[in-house]
């Protein structure tokens, strides 16, 4: 995937591809299917909501949460992307309103 989604400015390239057997080269289809309902929350880490890891499951809770209601129906898939350049992050599910201690021990 050739993302120009961090930088500040456009670029070009070029992509090669180099193979000893036959193989073609084609787009992927969207990544958000035709149908899908899509949003976008955007978030920042400040010293009030900067709660760290698991480890300290009392401060982890100081996290952005966000909520996603599901149907009663349920859902067959849910498409979840974090886009967080340089930084490697973790994104937990959780099955209530709020990401409680108690559940964060569970998982």
């Amino acid at each position: 995937v050739v993302s120009q989604h961090a930088s500040k400015i456009t670029f070009n390239f070029t992509l090669q591809v180099y193979t000893v057997l036959p193989s073609f080269l084609e787009s992927l289809p969207p990544l958000v299917p035709d149908g899908f309902l899509s949003g976008s929350v955007r978030g920042q880490w400040t010293r009030r909501t900067a709660g760290g890891c698991s480890n300290n499951i009392w401060s982890f809770v100081q996290n952005p949460q966000w909520r996603i209601e599901v149907p009663a129906t349920g859902l067959q898939e849910l498409l979840l992307f974090l886009e967080c350049p340089d930084n490697s992050l973790n994104i937990r599910v959780f099955q209530d309103s709020v990401a409680r201690p108690e559940a964060i021990r569970s998982t």
